[in-house]
């Protein structure tokens, strides 16, 4: 089956906009990326290296989930799995409140 571009395009353009405006990425990159930083050498270059490398970490990441969100819409997902994956994501963030709630 082959992929629609203007598709491929809108999707592409909506996810960027959506990043882009995104605060938490924002306040991710600059209080991390300044640790990673030598002041005595070209900041410009250092800066493009790390903004370059975190875009392809996050573009494969990102894929994956895209790939197994489409996979899972086309196979489609049992009632017991669906009960299951929320159980389990449930005790996730149950962990995480805990965590937070010990600091």
């Amino acid at each position: 089956m082959a992929s629609d571009p203007n598709r491929l395009t809108r999707g592409w353009t909506s996810g960027t906009i959506t990043q882009l405006a995104n605060p938490k990425a924002l306040v991710f990159f600059v209080a991390i990326l300044p640790q990673f930083i030598d002041p005595h050498a070209n900041l410009v270059f250092q800066i493009a290296i790390l903004g370059v490398t975190g875009l392809a970490v996050e573009l494969i990441v990102l894929s994956i989930y895209i790939a197994a969100a489409d996979r899972t819409r086309k196979r489609g997902i049992s009632p017991a799995s669906r009960a299951w994956a929320e159980r389990v994501g449930g005790i996730f963030l149950l962990g995480v409140a805990a965590s937070v709630a010990r600091e």
